[in-house]
């Protein structure tokens, strides 16, 4: 038997008054199927504001962060053949690889000797800066090697954020609501990302195939801002 039964002396089956409850309720026991979703206000409500001026700041860095395509279409604009463009992205993925580890220690090792989030909060800041240095450096390219040297600085400023992007917000939500933030950061990130792409697409038609680097180098330029002054 199910629960919610007992049985009697003869077999037959009685209802407890838990079983009876639910019949009286609708008749028929109401079933949460796996997989299913509900949005609650309570939980984002929950989110102090130190996450959403953290989540403001990544968003507007994220807008200039936008499809490695648009280096590609500039670096075979400047003369770079197309079958050596895969080794400008070969060269940043190594390059992220390399340093993502050591420059987290140095930040994890700055926080732990000083104010509780300056390491992270420097280290995002100069990661913001490498990017519009690396903006300078595509915008101003002639030639392929001056692309790779840009798209290799932008690998530095990869490394510098990626991960402490992630451990700011997470550090700023509490246990409870914590995969809601995150959630919210995908969703917010995700959109900012494709405006990014559309405005990088809009400049590169106006402006030709450099453009998008001056959409990309104003936006993290207001982000170091915002950065500086929110998080």
């Amino acid at each position: 038997l199910g629960l919610g039964g007992t049985v009697k002396g003869d077999g037959t089956a009685a209802t407890t008054k838990e079983g009876a409850a639910t019949e009286e309720e609708g008749g028929e026991e109401k079933k949460v199927a796996w997989g299913s979703w509900r949005w609650s206000a309570r939980e984002a409500v929950q989110l102090p504001w130190a996450f959403w001026r953290a989540l403001l700041v990544f968003s507007v860095l994220k807008v200039a962060r936008f499809s490695e395509a648009f280096v590609t279409l500039h670096a075979n604009a400047v003369g770079l053949k197309v079958a050596h463009l895969p080794m400008l992205l070969v060269a940043t993925n190594l390059m992220q690889s390399l340093l993502t580890y050591p420059l987290g220690v140095v930040a994890d090792r700055a926080d732990r000797n000083g104010f509780p989030g300056s390491g992270r909060k420097f280290m995002l800041l100069g990661g913001f800066g490498v990017m519009i240095l690396a903006d300078l450096l595509l915008v101003t390219a002639k030639a392929p090697w001056q692309v790779f040297i840009g798209y290799l600085a932008m690998g530095v400023h990869m490394s510098m954020t990626q991960s402490n992007m992630k451990a700011v917000l997470s550090a700023t939500m509490p246990p409870n609501v914590r995969g809601t933030g995150f959630a919210i950061s995908a969703l917010a990130q995700g959109i900012a990302l494709g405006a990014g792409n559309f405005m990088a697409g809009r400049l590169c038609d106006m402006f030709g195939s450099a453009g998008a680097f001056w959409g990309g180098g104003a936006f993290a330029t207001a982000a170091l801002g915002l950065g500086w002054l929110l998080l």
